[in-house]
């Protein structure tokens, strides 16, 4: 892989809402929250609008984008990739 970009977790709240046709108060009561969600990517850039992520790389290209506005975002954890190793064989 080419890319030197951070791949991070970012968890994050998100709105939601569903197609139920009847609900009842007490639907509303044990729903009515945010979803917090986690999304990984490479972390293509940070500011003060929040954050956009990419899912995907090929080619020194991206796919798969998100943007999640910085007042959603409950935390950003740094992640790494680790190749599993091969054991020795004896001799």
């Amino acid at each position: 892989m080419d890319t030197k970009l951070p791949l991070v977790i970012v968890e994050w709240t998100d709105a939601w809402g569903d197609n139920e046709v009847a609900i009842s108060m007490e639907d509303v009561e044990s729903h009515h929250r945010a979803l917090i969600v986690e999304t990984m990517g490479w972390l293509l850039r940070e500011d003060e609008n929040g954050v956009s992520l990419a899912n995907e790389v090929y080619n020194s290209n991206f796919r798969g984008r998100t943007f999640i506005p910085r007042g959603m975002i409950k935390s950003i954890t740094p992640y790494r990739l680790t190749r599993t190793r091969k054991k020795a064989e004896d001799t």
